[in-house]
């Protein structure tokens, strides 16, 4: 692995992304094959939208400053807020861990990873809180979740 790899791969570089659309951005590879998946989604009524794309490191560190410090929210398994400033050591580590990469350690680095939500399945106002009763059997992203889990693989 040479040093752009490497650079790429932590978030230190940004010569592999390209702006997408409603500012967000994709690895120049991801974004035809995620435009043609969005348009194949939407003719099963599904709006794909992206909540987060493409973090640099200093982006998933200013994330992790927040969470560890108590000033970002962090959620448990169940959803429900954990006050991480009354935690410690591994706790207040497994608790930020169980959402949030360390910085340099995040997939959103690459460009590939993306949080994603069906727009046509909540109010306009919505905001998604990417938990995941947000997308099982009883949540508004259940008919997404399960249209992917169809059909995303064919897309690459």
């Amino acid at each position: 692995m040479n040093t752009t790899d490497i650079a790429i791969l932590t978030g230190l570089t940004e010569q592999h992304i390209v702006q997408y659309q409603d500012n967000f951005s994709l690895h120049t590879a991801a974004v035809s094959p995620f435009t043609v998946l969005c348009e194949a989604a939407k003719t099963s009524g599904i709006d794909i939208r992206i909540a987060s794309s493409f973090r640099s490191y200093q982006r998933q560190a200013a994330i992790w400053q927040a969470k560890i410090t108590g000033a970002r929210t962090v959620f448990d398994q169940d959803g429900k807020t954990v006050d991480v400033t009354k935690l410690a050591g591994m706790a207040k580590l497994d608790a930020v861990l169980l959402y949030s990469a360390l910085p340099g350690a995040s997939r959103h680095h690459w460009g590939t990873e993306v949080d994603i939500y069906d727009a046509a399945a909540v109010p306009d106002d919505y905001k998604p809180r990417l938990l995941p009763e947000e997308y099982s059997e009883t949540g508004p992203f259940w008919a997404m979740q399960q249209w992917l889990q169809k059909h995303a693989a064919g897309f690459g």
